[in-house]
């Protein structure tokens, strides 16, 4: 509460203040860790004044800050950063997506719409040459932070939708990774054009989307999703841009059903950490299950495409 703080202009900039008064010590607070930024305390001198020196804090400021706090913690500021830390939590989730992509990937990576991390871990691993690329400064700083020590990881600022190609093109993709970005992005065919002309001759598109219209709900509209996806929609946009199509599957199909009954039914902006955790313990028996079984739905549609 001594009013020394110091920050990077990224951070401050990101945060969403509101308090007036003291309050405001403890939402800057709040906020900073629900950002997920490191914290460092040092030493200051301080010397305490009493109410005849101008001391204004009283005992009512305790509630003001503890109001905040709590206010801070039950709040969501970012609400696409808030879904990707969650899905971090989905530790076997995201290693059967990796499963099912891994015999595609080429040895030249550029993943679209990174992120904070959450797949491309899975990536990096491989000891090839990868390009880990998003949008959002806030993201790529985590990306940067992440993967630091990786001589072997490029992290850029680009956006698919750019007319100007020239950041990617020092880099040869025989592979494009794009998962669970397309539906974030209004001019969907723009996006799959540029695609085409990053990737290499007979390079590959690895492409994850949500999929069945009908479950499009509430927790879609929070998170910006301009669509979910038909599969036949979806085969006629790629195949316009020339693109070959190897493989489709669908994936995770139980989680359809939570989808619709939290986003269509219970009207849910965000899915809570309980629902997740609890979720990802049965994704060892969906995979199971969906190996052995072809299921016509799912909450995702998978693409595998050949330029």
């Amino acid at each position: 509460m001594t009013c020394y703080k110091a920050f990077r202009l990224d951070v401050i900039r990101r945060l969403n203040l509101r308090a007036n008064g003291f309050g405001i010590e403890a939402e800057i607070t709040a906020q900073i860790f629900k950002l997920k930024q490191r914290v460092y305390e040092v030493p200051i001198s301080y010397d305490g004044r009493d109410y005849d020196e101008g001391k204004k804090i009283t005992w009512k400021d305790f509630f003001r800050s503890v109001y905040w706090l709590v206010k801070c913690k039950f709040e969501s500021y970012d609400v696409g950063q808030d879904n990707l830390y969650r899905m971090r939590l989905m530790k076997n989730n995201n290693k059967w997506i990796y499963g099912q992509i891994k015999p595609y990937l080429g040895n030249n990576i550029l993943e679209i719409g990174s992120g904070i991390g959450n797949l491309s871990k899975f990536l990096v691993p491989l000891n090839k040459n990868v390009v880990l690329t998003d949008i959002k400064e806030n993201y790529l700083e985590i990306l940067r932070r992440r993967f630091i020590s990786n001589p072997k990881v490029k992290i850029i600022a680009h956006d698919i939708l750019s007319t100007d190609l020239s950041d990617i093109a020092p880099f040869r993709c025989d592979t494009v990774v794009c998962i669970s970005v397309l539906e974030h992005i209004e001019n969907d065919d723009k996006a799959l054009e540029n695609i085409y002309k990053i990737l290499d001759d007979n390079g590959r598109l690895i492409l994850i989307v949500p999929a069945l219209k009908v479950i499009y709900g509430s927790l879609d509209k929070k998170l910006n999703h301009f669509r979910r996806y038909d599969k036949r929609e979806l085969v006629k946009k790629l195949e316009n841009k020339d693109f070959v199509i190897e493989r489709i599957f669908y994936h995770n199909f139980f989680s359809a059903i939570g989808w619709y009954l939290n986003g269509r039914i219970l009207k849910k902006k965000l899915m809570s950490k309980f629902q997740i955790v609890v979720l990802d313990k049965f994704i060892p028996f969906f995979a199971i299950i969906e190996k052995r079984v072809k299921i016509p739905f799912g909450l995702s549609l998978v693409f595998i495409c050949k330029k």
